[in-house]
């Protein structure tokens, strides 16, 4: 069901939005994850086209032409050829340089998709933070009508014995002011809710009204509250995708070096054709014709060393990012623990 439409169904049958359903309307409905989809078919297209050169590629030709003499020879002499072919191509041998070309292709378009399996995890992630965030604001507008009752109610007492005189005027004053500051905290709370619900519509990806309700919802505890973190650790650096996504573009860089350090090394392939010529119809002629060639760029103008260096570089960056998530993550997962630890106290 389109989010949108869900969100009013939810609010005209007074049925409360769970915990399950924003997070199904996220990953159904998100513009990051489509995105995400997105570029991980993209790069899976390029590393299917990457592996074109390792295939024979054919090709044909045609040409028809017309000639005649000039006029002022004795006759008047004029004449057509007729051309037309058919040849391919096969790569034999480059020392590895192509097919690890294609390899890294797939390295990264493993990477992309990857990366977009972490997008997904990381919005469901932002969905519960958003609805939990809403069932807080809830529970702040409720302690505020209940604050804002309680000092009412007192209100009217005081102003009874201030009337019957054993209470004296300014008890009355205080006693307003502490009113008034309880309905304007009230009218901060509500407005905080409100706020609340567009955030947990923007974490779902939708645009849609904030007159819903959402349902409370108790989770059990994960049997993996109790472990150590080097434990849980342990779990994450084979489970987390956007490891395995810079794992990927760890090799995919690898591969990427390999391709650089035999950039000047030659290349055989594999030539074949046929051809049909003729001057006229009734004279046909008939070519063909097989080949080895050998290719071998001697100096391309230092190119090749600089591109080298470059691809080292960003191994050495794909290399170091992998080190800092396994860092960031260590550390979500211990501070992850000292909060619960904290919220259990």
């Amino acid at each position: 069901m389109n989010a949108p439409i869900l969100l009013l169904a939810l609010a005209l049958q007074a049925s409360p939005l769970t915990i399950e359903q924003a997070v199904e309307t996220a990953l159904s409905n998100h513009p990051d994850l489509r995105a995400a989809g997105g570029q991980a078919q993209a790069a899976s297209a390029r590393a299917r086209a990457s592996r074109g050169p390792l295939l024979p590629q054919v090709r044909a030709s045609a040409s028809l032409g017309y000639g005649a003499r000039a006029p002022w020879e004795q006759a008047l002499v004029s004449n057509g050829d007729l051309g037309a072919g058919v040849s391919a191509d096969l790569l034999l041998y480059d020392f590895g340089r192509t097919r690890n070309g294609w390899r890294s292709a797939q390295a990264s378009a493993e990477a992309t998709a990857q990366s977009a399996q972490a997008v997904a995890g990381d919005l469901a992630l932002n969905v519960r933070l958003a609805f939990f965030d809403v069932l807080e604001s809830e529970a702040l507008v409720q302690i505020g009508r209940e604050t804002l009752a309680n000092e009412q109610r007192h209100l009217q007492q005081i102003e009874q014995f201030v009337a019957a005189g054993t209470r004296p005027a300014i008890d009355l004053a205080k006693l307003r002011t502490t009113v008034a500051t309880a309905r304007a905290s009230l009218v901060r709370a509500e407005s905080n809710l409100q706020i609340a619900k567009a955030r947990l519509n923007q974490a779902m990806g939708v645009t849609a009204s904030t007159d819903y309700e959402v349902a409370r919802s108790d989770l059990p505890a994960l049997p993996l509250e109790t472990e150590a973190t080097d434990t849980l650790f342990a779990r994450a650096t084979d489970n987390r995708p956007e490891l395995a996504a810079q794992r990927s573009s760890i090799r995919a860089s690898e591969l990427s070096v390999k391709v650089a350090e035999k950039r000047l090394w030659p290349s055989l392939q594999l030539g074949a054709g046929l051809s049909y010529f003729a001057d006229d119809i009734v004279s046909p002629g008939w070519g063909a014709s097989v080949g080895l060639s050998l290719s071998w760029t001697l100096f391309d103008g230092l190119a090749a060393p600089a591109n080298e260096q470059a691809e080292r570089a960003n191994l050495v960056t794909a290399q170091a990012r992998l080190t800092g998530q396994e860092q960031q993550i260590w550390t979500e997962l211990d501070t992850a623990r000292v909060d619960l630890g904290s919220a259990k106290a």
